[in-house]
């Protein structure tokens, strides 16, 4: 009777850890904000910042996932946030082979901007990037929607 007595308060105290295992992991790492253009060109997240001297903020990380041999060429003409349909923020000329020619050790594979979105300008709120981006062969236009995700709807 005591071995069962011991058993089950050991099997309690070990679930009573893991779930505060996991609700500490999910409230570090959750919600995150993030999308993938339709012509699958791109990928975005919203990234929280460590930076939260100003209250929790977010920073937008914009991904090619496109053809690795023309990333050299691609140049971003404007970068565009859009909250609600109404534009946020609004950036223009980045060159991927910045970010694509760089192979040392800490080199980004990304291009991270718009620093400082307060948390409550994107949370509950319709998310859109717009992307107006060229090559040698062409113009482009690509829209990324940024959904919230959590732990419990990571789809």
């Amino acid at each position: 009777m005591k071995i069962k007595k011991v058993i089950l308060l050991s099997t309690i105290f070990i679930l009573f850890i893991t779930a505060t295992c996991v609700i500490i992991y999910a409230k570090n790492n959750y919600p995150k904000f993030m999308g993938e253009s339709k012509d699958q060109y791109w990928k975005a997240e919203l990234t929280r910042s460590d930076k939260t001297s100003i209250g929790p903020n977010y920073y937008l990380e914009l991904y090619w996932k496109g053809n690795k041999n023309i990333e050299k060429e691609i140049k971003i003409k404007t970068l565009k946030l859009k909250i609600d349909g109404k534009v946020y923020e609004e950036n223009e000329n980045y060159d991927l082979a910045e970010y694509a020619t760089d192979k040392s050790e800490n080199a980004p594979d990304h291009i991270t901007t718009f620093d400082f979105i307060p948390e409550e300008k994107i949370k509950g709120h319709k998310l859109e990037i717009e992307i107006e981006w060229k090559n040698q062969d062409s113009e482009k236009s690509s829209n990324i929607k940024i959904k919230e995700k959590n732990i419990v709807n990571l789809n």
